[in-house]
């Protein structure tokens, strides 16, 4: 347990899980990915809308020009210090929301080198049962079970900033 946590394992390894509770976990690991790509999407509509904002800023076409209402409820057009206002209102949003991401999700970026080195692991790992497969070591039916006790041993990537 003490190499275990020096190597940075966290305190209840999924590898020490039954298959079913393995299996549970790996699905709840997913489901929790769902929701930073949530987040991810409203940045995207964040970045859209402020493209769509600079467009219009620019456009020449009076009918298309971004427009404000006066006192009166008139709409004329957008001044200069309205449309900044709004453009910095817009470009802070995404910034607080590109920062919160982060750091929500700051332990969860790993080293593309850590991702090659575990997709390697896990291909060895199916390669190698399907050979014994192939010649007749194991039984074709034990090969999922065989690839998931596998692949429990093989450790995850570290996520986190790199010091």
């Amino acid at each position: 347990m003490t190499i275990a946590l020096q190597q940075g394992y966290p305190l209840d390894p999924i590898k020490y899980k039954s298959d079913s509770e393995f299996i549970a976990e790996v699905r709840r690991m997913s489901e929790k990915s769902k929701g930073v790509l949530g987040m991810r999407e409203e940045l995207i509509l964040l970045r859209t809308h402020l493209q769509e904002v600079e467009a219009l800023w620019k456009e020449q076409d009076p009918a298309k020009k971004l427009t404000m209402r006066t006192a009166k409820g008139e709409a004329v057009e957008m001044t200069d210090d309205v449309k900044l206002t709004h453009l910095v209102k817009l470009s802070e949003a995404i910034s607080k929301l590109s920062r919160d991401q982060y750091i929500i999700t700051e332990y969860d970026y790993v080293s593309i080198d850590e991702v090659r080195t575990w997709l390697w692991a896990l291909w060895q790992s199916v390669e190698k049962n399907i050979d014994k497969t192939i010649t007749g070591e194991m039984n074709v039916n034990d090969l999922k079970i065989a690839i998931q006790h596998e692949w429990r041993e093989i450790p995850l990537p570290k996520g986190g900033r790199k010091k």
